[in-house]
């Protein structure tokens, strides 16, 4: 039995691990304690209202003074009355029944039975539902966090296993660098294109995210900044779409630099080349006419 109960213990850990039916789980205990309270409030109506039928049902049954089975059976006492109301707003009978004793002693008590069930019905029921969904709504927004973390969780083990593909690829090809073929034929596999899915990206996302990291000199993107730029992507299209804008931004810095490097270089050149060609233009500095003194 022993062994059992830590099964049980042990399956219950795993299933903690699903979200949903995490979830599930933590709003039904954290809700305990408002369902407790409201199960107080359901027995102190069942209550009252007892009181009030056995006290209106012993005046009858002073003033007739003649014996009926059903009301006897249904209304005899405190516990009785409290168990036939209990039935006839749960279904335990049809209150059309256990109205009918009520009815021949007097209509005043069938008319309080009648208020009964239509105050539990419309007030109670809705007063307990309303705190039980308030209750676990207040609970999802708390459960936020740890379903944010359980998310980032997924997306760690789908960058690695990035990083593991990319790293067998790169022992296969002798190169930290992959190309655009090796990568689309990568983006074909089964594990590959499960991992993306979990991160919420494909394979068109990918190319046009690795059009952005290709640098011409290298041939193709480094293995690790693609799986790092990966990771920092985010699952909805604005953060896809705020990834691109940033990678955008740095090639344009980069071809800007590029620029204004080889500008540089060309006015550098024609300085130079200006320098020299006014010097020989100018020729040698004119010289004293013999003969004369100072």
């Amino acid at each position: 039995r022993v062994h059992l109960v830590l099964r049980s213990i042990r399956a219950l850990r795993f299933l903690g691990s699903m979200g949903r039916l995490r979830l599930v789980v933590t709003c039904f205990v954290r809700t305990a304690y408002t369902a407790l309270w409201g199960f107080v409030l359901f027995i102190v109506v069942l209550y009252i209202f007892a009181v009030l039928l056995l006290q209106g049902v012993e005046q009858h049954v002073r003033v007739v003074d003649e014996s009926n089975e059903f009301l006897y059976e249904y209304y005899g006492s405190v516990g009785r009355t409290m168990m036939c109301l209990f039935m006839a707003v749960t279904g335990g009978r049809e209150w059309e029944a256990l109205v009918r004793p009520l009815r021949q002693a007097s209509p005043v008590h069938a008319g309080l039975f009648a208020c009964y069930v239509a105050f539990f019905s419309v007030f109670v029921v809705s007063l307990l539902t309303a705190l039980l969904v308030e209750r676990t709504r207040q609970i999802s927004q708390v459960d936020s966090d740890l379903t944010r973390q359980e998310e980032l969780d997924q997306d760690r083990r789908a960058v690695a296993k990035i990083r593991e593909h990319l790293r067998d690829g790169q022992e296969k090809s002798q190169s930290s660098i992959i190309g655009r073929r090796e990568l689309e034929h990568l983006l074909k596999e089964k594990e590959m294109a499960q991992s993306l899915a979990t991160m919420g990206l494909d394979d068109t996302q990918v190319m046009a995210l690795y059009d952005l990291l290709a640098h011409g000199e290298l041939g193709g993107v480094d293995r690790e900044e693609l799986a790092g730029t990966l990771q920092r992507l985010k699952s909805s299209a604005k953060g896809v779409g705020i990834a691109t804008f940033m990678f955008e931004s740095q090639r344009i810095n980069r071809q800007i630099c590029a620029l204004m490097k080889y500008l540089e270089g060309e006015f550098a050149r024609l300085d130079s080349t200006f320098h020299t060609n006014f010097l020989v233009s100018a020729g040698p500095p004119l010289g004293r006419p013999r003969g004369m003194t100072s």
